[in-house]
């Protein structure tokens, strides 16, 4: 069997000041660091064959934490990166709002009808997450196996198994930083354990 425990990255500087990232980057906070090492702290016990990763920094600094001085292979892997929103990356949610009310609109309520400026659609990032996770799959029929990445890939990846429609994404589970998604794969199939859980943060 394979096990795929998947993550979002801890928070950030931009986080806290509610700043688009994307394709960007910011630094972990103090908190950000923290909850990486908890959850490491939390999954210590767990023997990791590899780990895969968004190149943008947050990502790869909060992997390298996790897995603290383990001997596990970490692999940066593009199409893990977060959704590149274009013109937006860098701008607070209020700027952009005030920038483009109608797309902004479409972006958090209505992502199927979202259409980017200068960056990539929802279906887009959806199609480069799941071409990853099927090559993956294809790869690695046991193990277990760790991905960093971010909330909207992460959330297009958990749809391969809750068929999820790129018009529900926004739905809840709320994705927080290091939140815990856990997926079996066995004979093809895929059973999710968790969705975006925190224990180690409780």
């Amino acid at each position: 069997m394979l096990t795929l425990y998947i993550t979002r990255h801890g928070e950030t500087e931009w986080n806290i000041q509610k700043r688009m990232q994307g394709h960007k980057d910011s630094p972990l906070t103090e908190k950000g660091r923290k909850q990486a090492q908890a959850l490491g702290n939390y999954l210590k016990n767990i023997p990791f064959e590899k780990v895969f990763v968004s190149d943008s920094n947050r990502a790869y600094e909060t992997a390298c934490t996790i897995m603290e001085e383990r001997d596990v292979p970490i692999i940066k892997e593009v199409r893990l990166r977060e959704m590149n929103i274009g013109i937006w990356e860098g701008s607070t949610f209020e700027e952009v709002e005030r920038l483009d009310p109608i797309e902004s609109y479409h972006f958090w309520h209505e992502p199927h009808l979202y259409k980017p400026q200068g960056g990539e659609s929802f279906f887009n990032t959806r199609d480069r997450a799941y071409s990853f996770i099927q090559e993956l799959i294809e790869q690695h029929q046991e193990g277990n196996i760790l991905l960093v990445t971010h909330t909207i890939t992460l959330k297009h990846i958990m749809s391969l198994w809750d068929e999820r429609e790129v018009a529900e994404l926004w739905n809840e589970p709320f994705v927080s930083q290091t939140s815990l998604s856990i997926v079996e794969l066995e004979e093809g199939r895929g059973t999710i354990k968790a969705y975006a859980e925190t224990p180690h943060l409780e």
